[in-house]
């Protein structure tokens, strides 16, 4: 009988562990999946699913590698306090950049314009805390705003 009870106690166990081996392989496997998805997923006009920087260069122009919004640190010249008004100001977070626009003395924060912000992950400009921050770069004088990009345009006029 104790043989039996050992028997049955021991399928029990190894059929429980297996399972939960399976549930742990699906768990990992679904996050490696949506993290590879996630990356691949591109809009239709080419922006990467990221595409804070993507926007940047749309604006101001560069290469592919400035999709990423860390690149950015290394554009242009380090900005001194008194340049935030002047020309063209990037400011770049660990996963974010955009370019500063203006100043709220309301909020006492600087307003910030980027792509894929905001609730709804769209073109925003908002006073934004420069908390974080690992680079306020000027770009060259000769890099300015090229207007309202085809994705700009198409979210002013409600086109999403």
């Amino acid at each position: 009988m104790k043989k039996l009870v050992l028997c049955v106690l021991l399928l029990l166990v190894t059929l429980t562990g297996a399972n939960a081996n399976e549930q742990k392989h699906s768990r990992i496997h679904h996050r490696h999946h949506h993290a590879i998805s996630h990356r691949l997923h591109r809009w239709h006009d080419g922006r990467p699913s990221a595409w804070c920087g993507w926007q940047m260069r749309q604006w101001f122009g560069g290469d592919a590698k400035y999709n990423m919004a860390e690149e950015w640190a290394h554009r242009g010249t380090p900005a001194q306090p008194g340049e935030f008004n002047t020309g063209v100001v990037v400011v770049v977070w660990p996963h974010h950049v955009g370019y500063i626009t203006g100043y709220d003395t309301k909020t006492k924060e600087y307003i910030v314009k980027s792509g894929n912000s905001g609730p709804h992950r769209t073109i925003y400009e908002h006073p934004r805390s420069l908390k974080g921050v690992i680079a306020i770069r000027k770009l060259a004088s000769d890099v300015s705003y090229s207007g309202n990009t085809y994705i700009e345009r198409m979210w002013l006029n409600n086109e999403h």
